[in-house]
């Protein structure tokens, strides 16, 4: 897509924020972004990182159809919400999640 040579960058860059946020909201799947505190080391094995993700891993945006995946209304009661909240059923059971990976050698 082009973009319009009249508006200012600024206005450019408004107008692809507002696009992007109305591609989320009204999207009928989950859609989520999570951040880590500190950020994860990707040198480390797979297993220390989705360990250390589960512990530092906060849900910092996401879009209502998210939240109902997870038995919420609204997308702002789901943010804030640890990685854990994803290994639990809406019973409160725990799910076992299973990552493979193929782990490559360090040089």
């Amino acid at each position: 897509m082009g973009s319009d040579p009249s508006l200012s960058r600024e206005s450019q860059s408004e107008t692809a924020e507002e696009r992007y946020r109305a591609f989320v909201e009204n999207s009928t799947e989950g859609i989520w972004r999570l951040e880590f505190d500190p950020p994860l080391d990707t040198s480390l094995p797979v297993h220390e990182q989705v360990e250390l993700a589960y512990r530092h891993g906060v849900l910092t945006e996401c879009n209502d159809a998210m939240a109902r995946m997870y038995g919420l209304q609204r997308s702002e009661e789901l943010v804030g919400a640890t990685l854990d909240i994803r290994s639990r059923d809406r019973d409160g059971t725990t799910i076992t999640v299973e990552v493979t990976s193929e782990e490559r050698p360090k040089a």
